[in-house]
């Protein structure tokens, strides 16, 4: 999310981001980057992925030298060779006094593709249908339930996926 959508600077890796203590580093003499680590797992209340998060980030400390592996003692499974996905964020809509609709089956699971030109979701008075970006498939990131919209607040946000020449 390098341009701060999803929260304004307020997500945790956000706030790393804008506050990594960079000037810190320059003063000790060295050249040293900060670095912070936010290791998005879905649904922040299931927590059967635990294990396999452990071992996620163990493996990326080891394959960065800061630490020895593999830990024998470890009795998490280690999960090296994963295929990784990555997103970028690009665009974030919020609740506003027009009201709002997911349409089209839509609204109803993160990470839910959107075709190139699809309509997601309707803003009420007047009537304004969203649509994804063309070129290529867009994700519907974190899209909130009607108990959880607050007018000016996000109803969701959408992504797309990085191919390999983008990492």
């Amino acid at each position: 999310d390098p341009d701060t959508l999803i929260a304004g600077g307020a997500m945790s890796d956000e706030h790393a981001l804008q506050h990594a203590p960079f000037e810190a580093c320059q003063r000790s003499g060295e050249q040293i980057h900060p670095a912070y680590i936010c290791y998005e797992s879905g649904l922040a209340s299931d927590k059967s992925s635990a294990g396999a998060i452990y071992s996620a980030v163990r493996a990326c400390f080891a394959e960065l030298g800061v630490l020895r592996y593999p830990d024998t003692d470890s009795a998490v499974e280690e999960t090296v060779g994963r295929d990784w996905e990555h997103f970028e964020i690009t665009d974030v809509f919020k609740l506003d006094s027009r009201g709002y609709e997911w349409i089209n089956g839509f609204g109803s699971q993160n990470f839910q593709v959107l075709p190139p030109g699809a309509a997601f979701g309707r803003r009420l008075e007047p009537l304004e249908e969203l649509i994804a970006p063309t070129g290529r498939d867009s994700y519907l990131i974190f899209p909130k339930g009607k108990a959880f919209w607050i007018p000016g607040w996000p109803l969701g946000w959408l992504a797309r996926k990085l191919v390999p020449e983008e990492l």
